[in-house]
């Protein structure tokens, strides 16, 4: 089973991506997927009345690659699965079904600035580059 904390951004990169329609095969059969997941959404956050939500997502529907969006979404999507194992389900169900079609979010990209940051966490079947630009010139 995910954890909620990683399966809200998942969830909304994947609807970020759908929404974007990347030309991308991939996408293309993941997009009737990811929009039926977001009806479902919409439906679910308006039934209980979930405004917060509804915004989020229609936000995030007017701007796909809008990295602030996403997370703002995916926070919140976080914060329901934790409240409720339906919507975990329901969001855990959309990326199995997302993933079985080919589409996935198979990269994450962080920037760190200081000495020698480096986050690897729930790595599987992954490679990891590690770049510290050049070495510095000895004296």
């Amino acid at each position: 089973m995910m954890e909620p904390v990683t399966l809200g951004v998942i969830v909304a990169a994947l609807i970020a991506k759908a929404l974007d329609r990347a030309e991308d095969e991939a996408v293309d059969r993941g997009v009737g997927v990811v929009r039926r997941a977001v009806s479902s959404l919409r439906e679910r956050f308006s039934r209980e009345g979930d405004q917060e939500a509804q915004q989020a997502l229609e936000r995030l529907a007017e701007v796909p690659d809008s990295p602030k969006l996403m997370r703002t979404l995916g926070d919140l999507l976080d914060e329901r699965a934790e409240r409720s194992p339906e919507v975990r389900a329901e969001l855990e169900r959309l990326v199995k079904d997302a993933k079985s079609v080919g589409m996935d979010i198979g990269s994450i990209t962080q920037t760190a600035i200081g000495d020698g940051n480096v986050q690897i966490a729930g790595l599987n079947n992954s490679q990891v580059n590690v770049d510290r630009g050049r070495a510095p010139e000895s004296s």
